[in-house]
């Protein structure tokens, strides 16, 4: 698996031709970014290619992948903003208060349909955020997986993570976190699981099913 500073480089080169979008249209709901806090995002959006060097940055840019192609801006707006945030995540791995949100907007921007080139870097990076995770006995991982399996990447991969020395906490969290449910059942159950197609998720399944219960 790629270091750091080349996952952020071939994220970079992969998405070089997406343009910066000249404005992100606001919501003026009053609970999402509005218009003025678009403009300071794009505004920023300059700055934090690699860092976030105060809180304001940070939470501007979390609030705007929440609200992102569901009630501000567009899809495309959201593609540019794609790797810098993975850059991000791949310095500060926590740094996504909902992963899976941002995944599953991955899937809904057309993920699928993307270049191969965009596709690999993007799956290399999650591999390598997800990774920094488990060693740091993150318990995130079962959000990052219910995003991951809505992708066409190989899941695979990311259960292999769970095998590696260093792995016990965030092993045993989540087969805590699906016992009995899944690991009894059919198939994968929970939030944003239950949205998701059986065989999406099988191999994610046939692992938790292998466990012993903890």
């Amino acid at each position: 698996m790629g270091n750091i500073e080349t996952l952020i480089e071939d994220l970079q080169m992969a998405f070089s031709d997406i343009e910066k979008p000249k404005k992100i249209k606001g919501c003026d709901c009053g609970s999402c970014l509005d218009q003025n806090q678009c403009d300071d995002l794009l505004v920023l959006s300059d700055r934090i290619e690699l860092t976030l060097d105060d809180d304001n940055k940070a939470s501007l840019l979390c609030d705007y992948i929440f609200d992102a192609v569901w009630t501000v801006g567009v899809t495309k707006d959201f593609i540019y903003f794609v790797p810098k945030v993975l850059g991000l995540c791949l310095r500060q791995y926590d740094f996504l208060e909902s992963p899976n949100i941002f995944v599953n907007k991955l899937a809904m921007a057309g993920f699928n349909e993307w270049s191969a080139s965009k596709k690999m870097s993007v799956e290399a990076a999650l591999l390598k955020v997800v990774e920094l995770g488990i060693q740091s006995s993150s318990d995130e991982f079962d959000n990052w997986m219910s995003g991951v399996c809505a992708l066409d990447v190989s899941h695979q991969k990311f259960m292999d993570l769970l095998d590696g020395d260093g792995t016990e906490v965030s092993r045993r969290n989540f087969i805590q976190y699906h016992y009995p449910e899944s690991w009894e059942g059919p198939r994968m159950t929970g939030p944003y699981w239950d949205d998701l197609p059986s065989d999406k998720t099988q191999i994610v399944h046939n692992w938790l099913v292998s466990q012993p219960p903890i």
